[in-house]
């Protein structure tokens, strides 16, 4: 792992996208990829985990750290990662900013509270893909809502 820290380091603009997906990573491993994801100019950070990675509730302050400190990351993905904490989906809707944020199935679309916190944290986006989290019609509505007053929304 630290061979690819040092290889994304190394590399970083021949790089467009970087995928964390089909593999176990645990702390420390977050922890030696860390410094070099904070600072390379990448488009998209894309991560995919099934729910049986020893990564568990690590993804969401990692995710976040990454873009909060890398202002040159242009968007991040989740796939197949549950977020169960409406603080959670908070803290990383906020640090994306004016990015894009992709979650496909990464939440429980019919639970109006964990889809009002995604809109209001996402204010910012400039694209979101909520793909596959089974958004109900409360949920539809809010997300119609803000469609309208958002004009830099895609």
């Amino acid at each position: 792992w630290v061979d690819f820290a040092d290889a994304i380091l190394h590399y970083d603009r021949y790089i467009d996208e970087i995928t964390l997906g089909g593999i176990s990573l645990h702390q420390m491993v977050l922890d030696l990829l860390s410094p070099a994801l904070k600072i390379v100019e990448i488009g998209c950070l894309e991560c995919q985990f099934d729910q049986d990675n020893p990564v568990g509730g690590a993804i969401i302050p990692f995710l976040s750290e990454i873009a909060r400190a890398n202002r040159r990351l242009r968007g991040v993905a989740l796939h197949d990662y549950s977020i169960e904490h409406v603080g959670d989906m908070q803290q990383l809707c906020r640090s994306i900013g004016n990015r894009t944020l992709a979650l496909s199935n990464c939440f429980d679309g019919t639970n109006e509270e964990m889809v009002q916190t995604l809109l209001e944290s996402s204010r910012d986006a400039t694209k979101l893909d909520l793909s596959n989290n089974c958004i109900g019609l409360q949920g539809a509505t809010h997300i119609s809502t803000l469609l309208g007053s958002n004009p830099s929304l895609r």
